[in-house]
Order: structure tokens, then sequence, then C-alpha cells
């Protein structure tokens, strides 16, 4: 029998396949013409089955990283059936790119073909990877999932026209330093949850669980759903978020803290995802002060995540080839809705101390500090309320990345506050408008951009990272940058006192002007009227 990587153009599947695999194959439309008799296959069908049926015996074994990663693999080739390249012309990346100039711009996507020969991907990652990281040890477990993530040539990315290159700062989506609003101009908005959010399920191997088929057109929908007028609560704010949490996973290390299963993590970046969808540019309370209709449907209860969770779910089983969960079994179903309930409801403000509390309580009781006793948190609990406690840190984290603008280098800082507060002040606008009283932070007129950032940085922001950070420590580059923008802010801050004292100081004086030039004036009119009664 040939060896693994050497020319299996023809092979008999006698030579390899059991009698049971053999009879399993009759399932399968592509191998419907297989018998006993040990018929011929092309070597990229033949390679598809055997990687299924590796992931099945693996499933078996729970080597769950194993098998993202044949996953990974059987993506590959199912997307490169279908490019004819002849192997003996491109034999690496540089031929490839003299005879396919690949980069065409065309609405913003790039349209290219693929970069690597299937053959050397596929002999890449089975040879020399899963040879020298097969094991259950966690370090080597982390070396082989940094394999994947920096080298795989992302079917569903390629499909889409996107280029997955993880050393290019652009698409460098687990970086803390990432720049959506940069990504947003290479792909165009209507793309950018889109192209966000698959490479999150692609790159943590979660397209093996749901069927990139529904999700495609479910995340369109979803992204064209969010109301793109709006300054802030957009399609590229949940990007954003969801962007915020990937990298909490990846520096946070909670894959090994928090003992994450692939439902948790879908839960996790289908939160995110949704966390705002539909949301009309207006507060909760500005919603039940109106008496708008979602106010009254939520009965003025978290009114808004309500309604972002309905009309999210509405998507999913109504509207056709959208439903994510069509071949999740009953319970991992309800699994991941109730997970999902969870997250979107704690991104509402009124929530905050209860999340805040939660973290300062566990960080007391076990003594949690450095990131050390974490496991205590989890020792000897039954299975529902493990269940709850994991729930209760995945709403921390999407809270805490639903307000971590203030976390990020000072440049995306900067414009995430504008944003906000050009719709805070769109609000208080229409409430003055409607007679109502202006909500907190709502007065263009009071209210300045320092001022508030400040604010919402010493009272929000710094004492929840602060607790976070002694949970993850991995994670301190967010109270870096917290400590620089604050110092920022606040030099803003007195620079806009300094400048807002010296304008009331010119009003008054022009106010008092204005008076004793009206007094002369009367005077002056005085004089003229009595003059003209002495002619008289």
């Amino acid at each position: 029998m040939p060896k693994f990587g050497e020319s299996l153009t023809k092979i008999s599947l006698k030579e390899i396949l059991s009698d049971q695999e053999l009879e399993d194959l009759k399932k399968y439309n592509q191998f419907k013409k297989a018998s006993e008799k040990g018929y011929n296959y092309e070597k990229d069908e033949l390679i598809l089955k055997l990687i299924t049926l590796v992931i099945e015996k693996f499933i078996s074994m729970k080597e769950n990283t194993l098998v993202k990663c044949f996953r990974w693999v059987k993506k590959i080739i199912q997307e490169n059936l279908e490019i004819k390249v002849d192997s003996s012309t491109f034999k690496n990346l540089e031929k490839m790119k003299e005879a396919k100039p690949n980069l065409k711009m065309k609405l913003g996507w790039m349209e290219e073909y693929s970069l690597l020969n299937k053959e050397e991907e596929i002999y890449k990652l089975t040879r020399k990877t899963l040879q020298k990281y097969s094991t259950t040890n966690d370090k080597d477990n982390k070396k082989m999932n940094a394999f994947v993530r920096r080298n795989t040539l992302n079917p569903e990315l390629l499909k889409s026209g996107i280029m997955n290159r993880i050393n290019e700062d652009l698409l460098d989506f687990e970086s803390h330093k990432f720049n959506i609003f940069k990504l947003e101009e290479k792909v165009g908005r209507e793309n950018i949850l889109p192209v966000t959010a698959t490479y999150i399920f692609t790159s943590l191997g979660l397209f093996g669980i749901i069927d990139y088929t529904k999700f495609e057109p479910f995340i369109f929908r979803v992204a064209s759903g969010y109301h793109r007028e709006n300054p802030y609560h957009t399609d590229l704010h949940a990007a954003d978020i969801s962007q915020s949490l990937l990298v909490y996973y990846i520096f946070g290390n909670l894959q090994k803290i928090l003992d994450f299963n692939d439902l948790d993590l879908i839960s996790l970046f289908i939160s995110a995802a949704i966390h705002d969808f539909g949301h009309p540019g207006y507060t909760n309370n500005y919603l039940i002060n109106t008496k708008n209709d979602i106010a009254i449907r939520y009965n003025d209860q978290s009114v808004l995540e309500n309604y972002h969770i309905s009309e999210s779910f509405n998507i999913i089983f109504k509207k056709k080839g959208c439903n994510i969960f069509d071949s999740f079994s009953n319970d991992d179903y309800k699994y991941c809705r109730k997970r999902i309930i969870q997250c979107v409801l704690s991104t509402d403000m009124t929530l905050h101390n209860k999340e805040f509390n939660f973290l300062k309580a566990k960080a007391a009781t076990f003594q949690i500090k450095n990131g050390e006793n974490i496991e205590k948190i989890f020792e000897s609990l039954d299975p529902v309320t493990n269940f709850n406690t994991k729930q209760e840190f995945l709403n921390v984290m999407v809270h805490a990345a639903d307000i971590s603008n203030p976390t990020k280098p000072l440049d995306i800082y900067k414009e995430w506050a504008q944003r906000c507060v050009d719709e805070f002040f769109r609000q208080g606008d229409m409430e003055r408008r409607l007679g109502l009283p202006i909500s907190f932070n709502c007065d263009r007129n009071t209210v300045l951009l320092s001022q508030s950032q400040v604010g919402f940085i010493d009272a929000i922001v710094m004492p929840l990272f602060s607790v976070i950070n002694e949970f993850f420590p991995g994670l301190n580059f967010t109270l870096k940058n917290l400590e620089a923008n604050e110092k920022y802010f606040k030099g803003l801050k007195e620079k806009d006192e300094r400048k807002k004292i010296k304008e009331e100081i010119k009003e008054e004086e022009e106010d008092k002007n204005s008076d004793n030039d009206s007094k002369d004036e009367s005077i002056q009119m005085s004089k003229v009227s009595k003059s003209s009664d002495d002619e008289d």
C-alpha cells in the first residue's frame, strides 16, 4: 500500500478500508457504485472519505483538537475539488502568482485563485503537523492551534474572495491593535460583519458543526438588518465586538481557564454578531418614554436586548436557508439558545453592577489574583451550577467587549467615542423637540466629549477591567490602554474646561457691554425726547 503523501491516483478501497467501512461508503452518493469488488477512485475523493472516517473515530475518542484540524482539512478539499489546478505547473506560491495575477478589486471584494496547490496544503498538515503535534499535551495543542490559525488556506474566506493573510496587519483579527475601520475600507461596509464572523468561526473550527451554507445567508441577513445610518450601534460595532471577544479568548486563555466547549464558542460569537441587531439608535429609556412599540412588546424590561434576540431568531427559523441550528440535536440547540439569550441580555447597561459584583465576589471568595486559584471556582460543582457559573463568565466577557472602546489604541478609541456621543446627541435633540427630559450625556449644549469619556472610564470601564485582569492577566494590554487613554482625555478635559470658562467670560462681557449700550441708547433717546418737548 502506498504511504500517505505518495501517489494515490488509483488505489483499491479494499486495501485500506474494513468491510464495515466499505459498507458505509454506499451511503455516500459519490461512492454509490462501491461494492465488495474493490472499485478504484480518484485520490481527492478517497482522501475526503478517509478524513470523514477519521473525524468519526476521533470524535469517539474525544480528541477535540484533532477533530477540528481534520474538519479544517476536509473543508479545504471540498472547496478545492472545484478548482482545477495542474500540479505539474503550480508547484509553489511564486509560480502561481506569476501565472495567475490573482488580485482584482470588484465591489470591495478581492477575486482570487487558490494560492497553494491543494496537494501541498493537505500533505503539509497531515504529514508534518499532525505527526508532530498529535498528543493531548496542552502545550502541543496550543502549538497546533497556532499553526492552523496562521497557515490555513481558509476555504470560506476564499469563497468570499478575502485572502486569509494572518501576517498582514489589515487582516490580523487576533491582534489587540486590530483596526476595524481600515478593514471596512478594504472589504466594503456590507461585508465587514460577514468577513469577521466567518474568519472567527473558521479559525475556531466551528464550521465542522455549523453548516456554512446556512451560516452565510444568516450572517448576511444579520448584517443588513443593522441600521447603518446610526452613528454607533451598527454592524461595524458588532464586528468590532466579535473581534474583541476573539482577542479575549486567545490572550485571556479562556479555553483552558473556563473549559469552553464548541457549543459555548458558537453561542459566544453568535451573541456578539446579533447583540445589537436592528438597533434604532435610541436607548431603552427613550423607547419607554416615547411608548415605542418595542417597549410595549417587552414590558419595559431590557427592551432592546430582548428585541435583538427575538428578531435574530426570526431570521434563523423564518428565513429560507438560514437555520444554522438545523443539524443540531434538540438538546444542543436549547443549550446554545439559552447561552445566547443570557449573553445578549447581559449587554443591558442596567445589569453592569450585577456582572461587576459577580466577579468581585468570586475574586474575594477564592482569592483570585493574577490568574491564580480560578480552577477552585469550578471544583465539585454539579452540572447545573457549573453551567450557570460559566454563563456568568460568558456574560461578563460579552459585556466587557461591548464597553471596550476605551481599552483600545487611542486612534481607534477616539473614533468610537465620537460616534457614540454623536448618537447620544441625536437622541438629546429629539428629546428636546418632543419636550422630554434630556437623557444623561445626551445634551450637546452641556456635555463635553472629554468629560463624558473620563467619567465613563472612571466609573464603569476601569473598575470592571481591573477585576477582569485578576482573572485573566493575559489581557493586561486593556489596562495599559485605559491608563493612557484616560490621561489623554483628562488633559483634553482640562483644555475644554478652560476654553469653556473663557467663552463664558466672553459671553458675560458681551452681555454686559450689550446692557451698557442699551442704557446709553436709552439715555440718548431720553435726551432727544426732552429736547423735543422743550422746543414745543
